[in-house]
């Protein structure tokens, strides 16, 4: 963060993003979220997941065709 402001590479493991998706990445939280498993994953791992960065890496490796 700079300035209090995001960087690029904080928002892109940050598991609060809910804009366009941007790969796979998105699209797998974005399911995860509406079945409410990640509330018992954040429970389970007490806030250790690490969703955000295989979030990142997903998004990486399978980009959405849209961009």
């Amino acid at each position: 963060m700079v300035d209090n402001t995001p960087t690029e590479d904080d928002c892109s493991t940050c598991m609060a993003y809910s804009g366009p998706d941007r790969g796979l990445g998105d699209k797998v939280a974005r399911i995860i979220k509406s079945t409410k498993v990640d509330k018992v994953v954040e429970k389970v791992t007490r806030g250790r997941c690490k969703c955000g960065d295989r979030r990142k890496k997903m998004n990486e490796r399978f980009p959405s065709q849209d961009q």
